[in-house]
């Protein structure tokens, strides 16, 4: 791939426009310089999952990235994954993940008690079937991707990455050497006001896990 050929990529933001100066100042244009072929931003009404699925079906690149509107990635990050899926094209691997550092803007609400970092795991069932610890903002191979439950409050991502895998038996790819910020910048489905009790028994059932 030359310099200037485009990445098959379809990049999704479902786009609240309180944060739209952030996003646009700050997140946008490292989305652009990783070169994707396509960038969805969906804004007005709708939650995000909503926003997400109508980005899915408006996509027309082989892969697919969601990128919430307060994520800032590496110029390099989508050819970084990119690069994986592309080596490891003969195992049965359907999208690529990695770490993430969050940086916390708004204290009051949110549980965590000060910035953190997010370490993912090479990827098991045994340890996706007890809870999430793959981050939304992957790179998925398009036809595998179930889209997102939009009954769900929290952990719509882990919902997916489960279907994925009951539905394809298909797996992720872990890569460290690459990571993004996340920048907690007000309530939102991670913050006190949203438990997270209600929407694990809903996938426990849902799934049989």
């Amino acid at each position: 791939m030359t310099p200037m050929e485009k990445l098959p990529i379809s990049v999704i933001i479902p786009l609240q426009e309180h944060r739209r100066n952030f996003f646009e100042n700050f997140c946008l244009p490292l989305i652009e310089a990783n070169n994707p072929s396509q960038i969805i931003i969906v804004d007005g009404n709708g939650s995000a999952p909503q926003k997400r699925n109508w980005g899915l079906k408006q996509s027309n690149q082989k892969y697919v990235f969601f990128c919430d509107d307060d994520k800032q990635i590496p110029k390099t990050f989508l050819s970084t994954l990119h690069n994986e899926l592309i080596e490891n094209k003969d195992k049965d691997i359907a999208y690529a993940y990695t770490n993430y550092i969050g940086i916390i803007l708004h204290k009051e609400e949110c549980p965590y008690p000060g910035n953190f970092q997010h370490t993912a795991n090479k990827w098991s069932w045994d340890t996706l079937k007890t809870g999430n610890f793959i981050d939304t903002s992957s790179l998925i191979e398009k036809k595998y991707c179930t889209g997102f439950d939009e009954k769900l409050r929290r952990f719509q991502d882990w919902e997916m990455w489960i279907n994925i895998y009951k539905t394809y038996s298909k797996t992720g790819i872990y890569v460290p050497q690459t990571y993004f910020l996340s920048y907690l910048l007000d309530s939102g489905i991670t913050s006190n006001n949203n438990p997270p009790e209600e929407s694990m028994q809903y996938i426990r059932k849902k799934h049989s896990i």
